[in-house]
């Protein structure tokens, strides 16, 4: 029967992995769905509401791409 025999750097980066998948994944997740959110509005505004912002589809969703 073999064992797993880690040493403390090993340890230590396992532990750092776990805690960034813990605390700083959710995160990315919660992200990423603002973002979806944002682009679909986008998708969803008229061409008259992009013509009263001055702006275009294209442009609002670069910038979009930029913030992220």
């Amino acid at each position: 029967m073999s064992s797993l025999a880690l040493d403390r750097p090993s340890v230590s980066k396992l532990a750092a992995s776990v805690m960034d998948a813990v605390f700083y994944l959710p995160h990315l997740v919660a992200h990423a769905h603002e973002m979806r959110a944002e682009a679909e509005r986008i998708q969803s505004l008229s061409t008259l509401q992009l013509e009263k912002m001055g702006t275009t589809r294209d442009a609002l969703l670069r910038e979009l791409a930029q913030s992220a």
